[in-house]
C-alpha cells in the first residue's frame, strides 16, 4: 500500500508591518499645539501616532512642491515622492518600531519624550510656513532626528559620562557624547530597518549624504552646552524669517492649530533655502521643539517637570556612590525645589528662546504667552509652598 505523499508545507507569509492602524482613531488635537504625549504611554499608541506624522509630512510636502536637495526653486519636483510610496510604508513602520525599542524605560528621556519632540518639530515647521522653502528629502530627515534624537539615553548627563569615564565619555573624547552615540544609533537603525536603502533609492548617493548632514546636524544639535551658541546663530540668520511673517494673519482662533491649513506653498514660501541655511534652520527646529515643554498646558508642564525631576535626582544618587561631583539643583525632590528650578530654567532658557523665535514668526506670540502663564502657575505653586509650610528661603 503506497503512502499518500505529504503535504507542502509553505513558510508562512512575512508580515509587513503597518505604518497606521485602522483601528486606532489619532488624537483630535494632534495637529495642534495643544497635542503632549503626557497622557499616552502605551508604545503601540505612541507609534501609531509617529506613523501619523510621517504620513501627515508625506502629504503636505508631496502637495506643496518642495524642491529637490539642492534645488533654488520652491517649484522643482520632489524625489520623496518615492518614499512616501505605500510599499515603503513598512520599511518606516519597521524602523519606528526599532526605534521605540532602543528607548530605554527612564522616568523622561524616553519614546514619550521622544513622539513629543518629532510632533513639536513638525507642528513648528508647518505652523512658521517653513515647509515650502525646505526639500522635502530633508523635512523627512529631520523627522527621523527629531524621533531619534535621545535613543538609547541612559538617563543620565553629559556630565555624568565624562566624569565616571563611561565608556561613551571615552569613545567620543568628551565631545557631546550622548548626542554622537544617538547619532551612531539612528543611522544603525536605519541600515537594520532597511529604511537606509529606500532613502538611497529614492534620494540617490548626494541625496543620502545631504540627509545624513541634516540628520547629525539636528541630534548633535541638542546638546544643551551648544544652546547659548546655537540661539545666537538663529537670530542673526536673517534668511531664515518666514516669507509670510510680513503678512502674517492675526492670532485668534485656530492660530495654534494646522488641522485644516492648506495654504498654497507658493504664496507664502518663497525661495528653496540653500543647504546650509536649510540645516541651520532644521537644527534650531529640533532644538526648539526638544525645549517645548514650557509652551504646552500646564499639567502637561508639571508633568514632565517632575520625570526630569526624577531623573535628575536618580542620577545624583548615583553620583554619590560613585564619589562623583554633582549639581545641587538635581538633587530636588520637594516641591518647592522644583518650583525654584523650573523657574529658574523658564525665565533663564526657555522663554528668551522661544522670543528669539517669535521675533522670526510673530504670527506665533501665542508660544510666549503659554510660557509666561506657566511662569505665573509655578509662581504661584511656589508662594503657596512657602506659605503652607512658612519657608522663607531655600538653600542646596
Amino acid at each position: 500500500m503506497s503512502r499518500a505523499p505529504s503535504p507542502i508545507v509553505l513558510p508562512p507569509a512575512k508580515r509587513i508591518p503597518k505604518l497606521v492602524s485602522e483601528y486606532l482613531t489619532p488624537p483630535d488635537t494632534l495637529f495642534t499645539f495643544e497635542f503632549d504625549t503626557y497622557d499616552i504611554d502605551e508604545s503601540f499608541l505612541l507609534k501609531n501616532i509617529v506613523g501619523h506624522i510621517f504620513l501627515r509630512m508625506m502629504q503636505d510636502t508631496d502637495w506643496r512642491g518642495g524642491g529637490e536637495i539642492g534645488s533654488t526653486s520652491s517649484s522643482s519636483s520632489s524625489n520623496i515622492c518615492g518614499l512616501a510610496s505605500p510599499e515603503h510604508h513598512g520599511t518606516l513602520a519597521t524602523f519606528i518600531h526599532l526605534v521605540c525599542n532602543h528607548y530605554r524605560n527612564n522616568p523622561y528621556h524616553n519614546f514619550q519624550h521622544a513622539v513629543n519632540v518629532l510632533h513639536s518639530t513638525y507642528i513648528l515647521l508647518h505652523r512658521a510656513h517653513y515647509l515650502p522653502r525646505i526639500p522635502p528629502a530633508f523635512v523627512f530627515a529631520t523627522l527621523i532626528a527629531a524621533l531619534c534624537h535621545d535613543v538609547d539615553h541612559p538617563g543620565n548627563t553629559n556630565s555624568y559620562e565624562i566624569h565616571s569615564n563611561s565608556a561613551l565619555a571615552m569613545l567620543y573624547n568628551d565631545n557631546s557624547v550622548l548626542e554622537n552615540h544617538h547619532c551612531h544609533l539612528t543611522f544603525t537603525l536605519l541600515e537594520q530597518s532597511g529604511l537606509k536603502n529606500v532613502l538611497l533609492n529614492t534620494v540617490g548617493v548626494d541625496g543620502y549624504r545631504a540627509c545624513r548632514q541634516v540628520i547629525i546636524a539636528c541630534i548633535l544639535g541638542t546638546d544643551m552646552s551648544k544652546h547659548s551658541e546655537l540661539l545666537r546663530t538663529f537670530e542673526a540668520a536673517t534668511a531664515l524669517v518666514p516669507a509670510a511673517a510680513a503678512a502674517a494673519p492675526a492670532v485668534g482662533a485656530g492660530a495654534n492649530d494646522i488641522r485644516d491649513d492648506s495654504d498654497d506653498g507658493e504664496e507664502k514660501g518663497g525661495s528653496v533655502f540653500g543647504t546650509e541655511e536649510a540645516v541651520l534652520l532644521l537644527k534650531c527646529v529640533v532644538h526648539f521643539a526638544d525645549l517645548s515643554n514650557g509652551t504646552k498646558h500646564f499639567e502637561a508642564v508639571h508633568f514632565w517637570s517632575t520625570k526630569i525631576s526624577e531623573e535628575f535626582w536618580i542620577q545624583s544618587l548615583h553620583e554619590e556612590q560613585l564619589g562623583l561631583p554633582s549639581l545641587s539643583f538635581m538633587k530636588a525632590r520637594d516641591p518647592l525645589s522644583m518650583c525654584v528650578n523650573e523657574l529658574m530654567f523658564l525665565r533663564n532658557h526657555v522663554l528668551p528662546m522661544w522670543e528669539g523665535w517669535v521675533r522670526k514668526c510673530p504670527d506665533m506670540h501665542f508660544l510666549v504667552e503659554a510660557i509666561q502663564r506657566n511662569i505665573r502657575e509655578w509662581e504661584a505653586l511656589e508662594q503657596d509652598y512657602r506659605h503652607t509650610h512658612e519657608i522663607h528661603s531655600l538653600t542646596f
